[in-house]
């Protein structure tokens, strides 16, 4: 699910310097080390995250897929190490409390309490990361549902405003499953060592590369000068429709969206031409409906019916309030890297549950008065 240095952290010490690369939660390290330690002079944060709460709990919807597995391999290694070896005897474990808390309301409810919330808010490198300021290469997964391409982008634009040397690398892979074909191996590899010959050896010579690479679903390689690219007419979708709504409802994997069979499918324009789609889709909804409970979420997902496959395994939630009254909702998508050949026909689905996050909790109808999603082009 994950590259085998997930749960390794590297500090690589050079002649003049040192560099650390790290990745999953250890990815978080070098960015809070790098925010607050200046003996560090380079990292390469690997599938890390920017903060917790748009990672795991985006728009206050509990990602349950993913934290099952976390909550589940976090107790039973804690509880396994507690068996023996402590002279007070055997241990329950060392979760906080309010991890074990989060994930009981969670699961129950679909909500996390307040104070819960407050504690993974300060946890993460969030803004220590305005403080960085030495050379850093973000490296994301492009299928990676756990810590989604948002979370590098966010790093990357704070890096970039403040003039920190960075550049921002997307290959498939990270916290998921890659379903298309990756690319050349080797490639991020290459990369990192590029980045810390040049700034911990100091070898001017060494050229890092374009500032922002990716791989779209051939496997090929991509590059731009910037993020975002520099954009040009956009590919859109616009339609209507119903969707009943029942407890239980649910889609895809956990750690995958996919498809649904029950969904509001809105067609998306098809190019004339071979386009890149690279960033974040933008989705409008406007609505009304009325459900018990009234408050729930929808989820939206950009789809490929020639592959079958959900464009990079995402899924966003889409809070909704079913009281009767017309209401409208705008939301960013999860950012995506697709090449679509001329005539591609892809759809954006509207859907009632997830696996990725939870399956629906309320019963009752909501009618879609208008649907509207447009995907980033590159000139």
């Amino acid at each position: 699910m994950w590259p085998s240095s997930a749960r390794r952290s590297s500090i690589t010490e050079a002649t003049r310097g040192s560099g650390w690369r790290a990745a999953s939660y250890g990815g978080g390290i070098p960015l809070v080390s790098a925010g607050v330690d200046r003996r560090i002079d380079a990292i390469v944060p690997d599938i890390a995250w920017h903060h917790l709460l748009s990672s795991l709990y985006k728009d206050q919807t509990f990602k349950s897929g993913w934290i099952n597995a976390l909550v589940g391999a976090g107790e039973a290694s804690s509880f396994g190490s507690g068996l023996g070896g402590d002279p007070a005897g055997v241990q329950m474990g060392d979760q906080d409390p309010h991890i074990r808390d989060a994930f009981t309301n969670g699961t129950a409810t679909g909500t996390v309490p307040p104070e819960d919330v407050k504690w993974f808010e300060s946890r993460g490198p969030g803004a220590l990361v305005h403080k960085i300021r030495i050379p850093t290469l973000l490296t994301q997964g492009t299928a990676d549902t756990l810590f989604t391409l948002r979370e590098a982008i966010e790093n990357y634009t704070i890096l970039r405003k403040n003039h920190v040397p960075v550049k921002m690398l997307w290959f498939c892979g990270g916290h998921g499953v890659c379903l298309t074909k990756a690319g050349k191996a080797g490639h991020l590899q290459k990369d990192t060592l590029a980045w810390f010959d040049r700034y911990l050896k100091r070898n001017r010579r060494v050229n890092t590369g374009p500032r922002f690479e990716w791989v779209d679903q051939t496997g090929a390689w991509r590059f731009g000068g910037d993020y975002p690219l520099r954009y040009g007419a956009s590919l859109t979708g616009l339609g209507t429709g119903t969707l009943a709504l029942s407890p239980g409802q649910t889609s895809g994997a956990a750690i995958a969206a996919g498809p649904a069979a029950t969904a509001v499918s809105i067609p998306i324009d098809r190019p004339s031409r071979t386009v890149r789609i690279v960033g974040t889709p933008g989705f409008a909804l406007s609505y009304s409906g009325t459900a018990a409970p009234g408050v729930t979420r929808l989820f939206a997902q950009l789809v490929d019916p020639a592959s079958g496959l959900v464009l990079g395994n995402q899924v966003t939630p889409i809070p909704v309030t079913l009281d009767g009254h017309p209401h409208t909702i705008r939301r960013p998508l999860e950012p995506v890297a697709f090449s679509a050949a001329a005539g591609t026909q892809l759809k954006l689905q509207v859907i009632a549950g997830t696996n990725v996050y939870a399956p629906q909790r309320s019963s009752g109808l909501v009618s879609l008065s208008r649907v509207a999603v447009r995907l980033p082009v590159v000139r």
